[in-house]
């Protein structure tokens, strides 16, 4: 009888911890009390990865097979998590985007009586600020970009960056990243460039504001890919490679949460996978909000690169993402192999406190394509640059 009474005790306390709302984050609450009458926000629901990484159905796939099933799996498991949610954020009118690689709703202009109302849905649940990222580029002379002249365009010898990895070694001996397809989330990419029209494998989506070809209205995003695959100059680590893109930051270099997210599942949902994804954007410390998505690119056989940041020279710098385990960070270099000042250092700072970066490339005084016409090259520093040194090689 005692052991009856224990047990009904116990499902008495379930019942009562799950007919529970959620919460609103302080930092949210405080938009309100300074006058915002509506908000964005993200209702945050606890993630469904381990359930989807742990089924049993996964271990007996491979390849393409093991990720459509992995999709199929999440897209399953949040659906089902999120249809309480997502019928209250319907008869409320709310502009909802639910995302699946995340277990979240990215919420648009929201009054706080929608959101109190959505936070007594009953279930474990956070509505909180929306995390936004930045691109933090040390640019060389922003105002009157570095051009290069006519007959340093034309010739073909490898960058300094370029070389210093060893890259034109590679080439030699085995490849220039034939076959391989790499990607990146970024200020978007000027598919126009000469550097870059060549190898654009066709693939491109636009969040921010639904450009149908591949553009940039910042420069950040076409420096990075032009280090990654650009055809020109030697600008380029895997001259050979294709490349696909997503405009996750607009032309501020700004990036919202639903954006990323968007990009993020974007990859995921392409017919060819890329093998790796560059992401040079981040901010803050210890956030967890992208873990998810990185998982499942790495569950999918996709490398996760991450600029570390450029928040140096003390230690304890490191930017998230960068400083989750799941990500793999880059940190910046000079030509005489010392750590660039401006470089993030780790450990991070969490309870974990990893090493970061995992790996630095040189980052300083890189030169690339750009977006002042479809034939100019500018000098950019930062472990933006520094990143897709490091990720070219594996190509």
């Amino acid at each position: 009888m005692k052991s009856l009474r224990a047990i009904l005790g116990w499902t008495l306390l379930l019942v009562v911890h799950q007919s529970q709302g959620g919460s609103i984050s302080d930092s949210l609450m405080e938009k309100f009390s300074s006058g915002a009458s509506t908000q964005n926000a993200i209702l945050e629901l606890p993630s469904v990865m381990s359930d989807v990484l742990s089924n049993p159905i996964l271990q007996m796939l491979s390849g393409d097979a093991k990720t459509n099933m992995m999709i199929s799996l999440a897209q399953q498991f949040t659906s089902a998590a999120q249809a309480p949610f997502m019928q209250a954020i319907s008869s409320m009118g709310i502009s909802a985007t639910p995302f699946w690689a995340s277990n979240d709703i990215a919420l648009k202009d929201v009054s706080l009586p929608a959101l109190q109302s959505l936070a007594s849905v009953p279930g474990p649940f956070t509505i909180r600020e929306p995390v936004t990222v930045t691109v933090n580029p040390v640019v060389v002379n922003p105002e009157a970009p570095a051009l290069l002249s006519r007959k340093t365009r034309q010739t073909t010898t490898a960058q300094w960056g370029v070389t210093k990895i060893g890259a034109p070694t590679v080439w030699s001996s085995k490849t220039k990243g034939a076959g391989v397809l790499v990607a990146n989330i970024d200020s978007g990419v000027n598919g126009y460039h000469e550097a870059l029209k060549g190898n654009y494998a066709g693939q491109w989506y636009d969040p921010v504001s639904g450009t149908k070809y591949p553009y940039d209205g910042h420069g950040h995003g076409t420096h990075t890919m032009g280090t990654i695959c650009g055809q020109t100059q030697g600008i380029g680590v895997a001259p050979d490679a294709k490349w696909v893109a997503c405009r996750g930051l607009d032309s501020q270099g700004s990036g919202t949460e639903a954006n990323l997210k968007a990009c993020g599942q974007w990859i995921l949902n392409l017919t060819s996978k890329p093998r790796v994804v560059s992401n040079s954007w981040g901010g803050g410390q210890s956030s967890t909000f992208y873990n998810d998505i990185i998982t499942m690119w790495k569950n999918a056989g996709i490398l996760p690169v991450f600029s570390i940041g450029n928040s140096g020279p003390n230690c304890k710098t490191a930017n998230s993402p960068g400083d989750q385990s799941v990500a793999w960070s880059v940190g910046s270099t000079k030509q005489d192999d010392t750590m660039s000042s401006f470089s993030s250092r780790g450990p991070s700072n969490n309870t974990q406190k990893l090493l970061k970066p995992e790996i630095s490339a040189p980052g300083d005084q890189i030169v690339s394509a750009y977006i002042s016409s479809n034939s100019s090259y500018v000098y950019m520093s930062g472990t933006s640059m520094a990143g897709k040194c490091a990720l070219s090689l594996n190509c």
